[in-house]
């Protein structure tokens, strides 16, 4: 993927030797409001472009691109009805609810789903606009408000085996995809059978004697 700079905000692990922006996790114990502190330093920062992508710690990309489109997971509608039918309810089916609260309150009434596990594109600016909204997905905000627009295309994240977090996981051992995420408990297993023979040399970024 190219990159001119690559910036890690928030928490850093022993081996990485790139540019950080440490931001204290302790603010708050809501996930959500740690993310908006971690994308507040992001907006304040001079060392990150004004367009930048934004990608999670758990995100891999598996082919080469040259640049990083939008993509969309369809309606927001569609994903709060499948969520409320797998989970009945949840603080992230809720997330997704006051999101489509505030974009229909800005006059947004068919809103697209952002919340896939993937980077994407952002401006500064324009992420600073849509911050002092409510906790909502700053992601699935970003699309609509801005009409980025995009391909539609399902989530590439890898559950639990007997998961409670979400209708599907993705089948990275069977399914083609550019982009693949992982969650805690399923890392070491794609590690071992897929990121570990597809990348083995360090980048410049690991030092690997920690």
């Amino acid at each position: 993927m190219p990159h001119e700079n690559i910036v890690v905000v928030g928490g850093k692990p022993d081996w990485y030797t790139g540019r950080f922006i440490p931001v204290d996790s302790g603010l708050s114990t809501n996930k959500y409001e740690n993310t908006k502190n971690n994308i507040r330093q992001i907006v304040d920062s001079p060392d990150i472009s004004d367009d930048f992508v934004l990608m999670n710690d758990d995100f891999y990309v598996l082919k080469p691109i040259d640049q990083v489109p939008y993509y969309h997971n369809g309606l927001l509608a569609d994903k709060i009805a499948e969520f409320v039918r797998f989970t009945t309810w949840s603080t992230y089916t809720d997330v997704l609810s006051r999101t489509m609260s505030v974009l229909n309150n800005l006059g947004i009434q068919d809103p697209l789903d952002y919340t896939l596990h993937i980077p994407m594109m952002f401006n500064k600016q324009k992420l600073a606009d849509i911050l002092p909204h409510p906790i909502a997905s700053i992601r699935t905000l970003y699309g609509n408000i801005y009409k980025v627009g995009g391909r539609k295309m399902s989530d590439v994240k890898v559950h639990p085996k007997n998961h409670q977090y979400a209708p599907k996981s993705f089948d990275y051992m069977n399914e083609d995809s550019i982009f693949l995420s992982t969650a805690d408990r399923t890392f070491d297993r794609v590690k071992k059978n897929l990121l570990g023979p597809m990348f083995t040399e360090p980048s410049k970024y690991e030092d690997l004697t920690h």
